[in-house]
């Protein structure tokens, strides 16, 4: 099973494609921090995972999500490979099923609503 649930913030404003056929993707980078005590000492390790989100999950991103909101993305794993100058490069990506946002007192009188969406709503 190819399952991944993260909690964390976005690093950026998501962008917004609509290709052909009726179908879009948004994509957003998604901030993950875990904090430990090592020797007394509070560390924070944050990661940064590139996310895919599409059709009508991405029309949601894109309408109502923005750079720092907190979200639960649920989703699966993709790695990619690809060349770039000679070289074979790696990617490694969440396509996202699920987002769940979770908006500060401030945004809260905003329009929401969740999107959930099936393996056919995949364009893969």
């Amino acid at each position: 099973m190819n399952k991944v649930i993260l909690a964390g913030r976005l690093g950026q404003d998501p962008t917004f494609k609509l290709l052909n056929n009726d179908n879009s993707v948004a994509n957003f980078s998604l901030a993950t921090s875990e904090t430990r005590t090592v020797d007394g000492e509070k560390k924070t390790q944050t990661e940064w995972h590139d996310v895919a989100v599409w059709k009508k999950l991405a029309n949601f991103v894109n309408n109502y999500l923005k750079k720092g909101d907190q979200v639960l993305v649920e989703g699966k794993i993709k790695y990619d490979t690809y060349e770039k100058d000679g070289i074979k490069k790696y990617k490694t990506s969440i396509v996202a099923t699920n987002v769940k946002a979770f908006w500060s007192e401030s945004r809260k009188s905003e329009k929401r609503e969740d999107v959930k969406i099936t393996e056919d709503d995949l364009p893969f």
